[in-house]
C-alpha cells in the first residue's frame, strides 16, 4: 500500500476522540463492530451505557484548542441525541463546555456549543430532571440577538416541543412575555408564535393571569399589523388557544376582540377568525364581547377604521339574530342598535352601508317587523339623509366566505 504524504494524514488531534470512542464502543479498523445486545430498565427505557470517560470529556474541557473542542462537539452529537448515557454524564458535559455558550466566545463555537446542548437535552429529557430548570436559566439569561434562533430551539427542546414545562412552571409565562417583542423584532415571529400556541394548549394552566394577559394583547398587536397571513393565522391559533383551555382575562379582552374584527376582513383567515369569535361567544365573556364591539361601534377616536367598524357590525348582527347565532346570548336588540346607529354619522359608511344594510334587512324579516325601540330601517334611511355618501370612495369588498354568510331576506 502507498503511505499516504505526511499532510495529508489524520492529524494526532483528529484522530484522538475518534480512537478514544472507538475503543468505547469495541471498534476497530481490522474488523467489523458487533452489534450490541440492548437491555431495559424496568421502565423499558434502554440502560444507561458509558461514553463519556475521562479522555473523551477532556477532549471537550477549557485548556484544549477551540477548534479540536468544536470538532469533538460535532463527532460526539450524535451519540448524546440517541444514546441513553451513563448517569451524571449530562452535568459533566455541561461542565465541560459551558465557557463556550459566553457571550465573549467566538459566534462559530458558541453556535456549535449551543447546538450540541440542544442535542444533549433532546436526547436525555427523560433523565434531566431538576437539570431542566438549571438550562432553562441558561436561555432565560442568555440575551445574544444573535443567537435568538438557537435559544428558541433550546426551548423547544427543554419543554418537549411545548409540551412539558415541569420545573419552570412559574417562570415561563413571564419570560415569554418579556422575550416576545424581542424574538419578533429579530424575524423569530414564526417560531416564536409556534411554540408558544404548544406551551398555551399543553399547560395553559401554568400560565397566570398577567402574562395571559401580556401574549394576547403583544400578539393582537402583531396581527393588526402583520402583513404576513402565516404570522395572523398564528397569532389567531394563540388567541383559539387560550379562549379553548384557558380562561380569558377581561383586562385583555378588548385587545382579543379587535383582532378578530380585523382579521375577519382578510380573506385566508376570515373563517378562522369567524370560528374563534364564536367559541368566545360562547363562553361567560361572551355579553362582555357584544359589549365591547358596541363600544368600539360607539368610539368617535375608531371612526376612521371601517375594517374594524364593519367587523363588529358583522359579528354583532351573526350572533344575535343572523344565520349562525348563539342561543347563549340573551339580549334584546333594542340593546345593541343604538351602537349600530353610530355608523352611518361616519366618514366611512360607504364601506360599510351595504353589509349594514343586509343585517338590517335580516332583522326585520326574523322579528316580523315588530321592534322595541326603532326600526335599523328607519336607523339608515336616516342616516342616508345626513351623511353625503363619497362617491370617490371605493368600497373594500368582505371575503367571499363571509359575504357567504350574510343573511338572505328571502
Amino acid at each position: 500500500f502507498a503511505i499516504l504524504p505526511e499532510k495529508m494524514q489524520p492529524s494526532r488531534e483528529q484522530s484522538s476522540i475518534r480512537q478514544k470512542l472507538g475503543s468505547i464502543l469495541g471498534l476497530s479498523a481490522s474488523r467489523a463492530p458487533a452489534l450490541p445486545q440492548k437491555s431495559y430498565d424496568e421502565l423499558g427505557r434502554p440502560e444507561h451505557s458509558t461514553f463519556f470517560t475521562a479522555d473523551v470529556l477532556r477532549e471537550l474541557e477549557q485548556g484544549v484548542p477551540m477548534a479540536q473542542r468544536v470538532r469533538a462537539m460535532k463527532e460526539l452529537h450524535e451519540i448524546v441525541a440517541t444514546k441513553r448515557l451513563e448517569e451524571h454524564a449530562v452535568q459533566a458535559i455541561w461542565q465541560a463546555i459551558k465557557d463556550l455558550v459566553d457571550p465573549s466566545q467566538p459566534v462559530e463555537a458558541r453556535h456549535a456549543a449551543l447546538v450540541f446542548t440542544r442535542a444533549l437535552i433532546r436526547g436525555q429529557f427523560e433523565d434531566l430532571g431538576v437539570l431542566r430548570a438549571h438550562f432553562f436559566r441558561v436561555v432565560q439569561g442568555h440575551a445574544v440577538k444573535e443567537d435568538t434562533q438557537h435559544r428558541l430551539e433550546l426551548m423547544r427542546a427543554l419543554t418537549h416541543d411545548g409540551r412539558n414545562i415541569q420545573y419552570m412552571e412559574e417562570a415561563v409565562g413571564p419570560f415569554l412575555v418579556e422575550w416576545m417583542p424581542e424574538a419578533v423584532t429579530l424575524g423569530s415571529a414564526v417560531e416564536f408564535l409556534s411554540l408558544l400556541v404548544h406551551l398555551l394548549h399543553y399547560n395553559a394552566a401554568c400560565f397566570e393571569e398577567e402574562s395571559l394577559v401580556g401574549l394576547v394583547q403583544l400578539s393582537s398587536t402583531l396581527a393588526n399589523k402583520s402583513t404576513q397571513i402565516e404570522i395572523i393565522e398564528l397569532c389567531l391559533d394563540l388567541l383559539n388557544a387560550v379562549v379553548c383551555y384557558s380562561s380569558l382575562p377581561t383586562d385583555a379582552l378588548l385587545s382579543f376582540v379587535t383582532t378578530l374584527c380585523l382579521s375577519l376582513n382578510i380573506e385566508r383567515v376570515a373563517r378562522k377568525s369567524l370560528e374563534v369569535m364564536l367559541r368566545l361567544l360562547g363562553t361567560h365573556l361572551g355579553h362582555s364581547a357584544i359589549y365591547t364591539m358596541c363600544t368600539i361601534l360607539q368610539e368617535r377616536s375608531r371612526g376612521q377604521d371601517a375594517l374594524l367598524l364593519r367587523g363588529a357590525v358583522f359579528y354583532i348582527s351573526m350572533s344575535l339574530w343572523g344565520v349562525r347565532r348563539v342561543e347563549s346570548l340573551e339580549l334584546s336588540f333594542g340593546s345593541v342598535l343604538p351602537s349600530v346607529r353610530q355608523v352611518p354619522r361616519l366618514s366611512i359608511w360607504v364601506l360599510c352601508q351595504s353589509h349594514c344594510n343586509q343585517h338590517a334587512a335580516r332583522l326585520t324579516v326574523v322579528t316580523g317587523g315588530q321592534f322595541q325601540f326603532s326600526s335599523p330601517n328607519i336607523i339608515i334611511s336616516h342616516a342616508s339623509l345626513h351623511v353625503p355618501m363619497m362617491s370617490s370612495a371605493v368600497a373594500s369588498p368582505m371575503p367571499s366566505f363571509v359575504s357567504s354568510l350574510s343573511p338572505s331576506i328571502m
